[in-house]
């Protein structure tokens, strides 16, 4: 395999990582439909790409500061609140 292509996404800056996270925004899924909000398809080259990119350099999908633990909701607390406890 050649170099460049082992260590694409690697040197990732900030700037081309926020840019590859808005990508995964404005190119996700849109329910009910389960479809790109932007191609009308499933599996999105544009979005695979950028997930793809964002993985290859060990980045995370979504800065750091969007989600706190303090704000997970566990799955018997979130059937809980609506009503579909087990």
């Amino acid at each position: 395999m050649p170099a460049a292509h082992t260590n694409a996404g690697r040197d990732t800056s900030d700037e081309v990582t926020a840019s590859l996270r808005h990508v995964l925004v404005t190119h996700g899924n849109k329910p009910p439909a389960g479809a790109c909000q932007v191609c009308g398809v499933t599996r999105c080259r544009t979005w695979v790409n950028a997930y793809d990119r964002l993985a290859a350099a060990g980045q995370l999908m979504a800065h750091a500061g969007l989600y706190s633990a303090g704000d997970a909701e566990t799955h018997s607390e979130r059937d809980q609140r609506r009503g579909d406890g087990r």
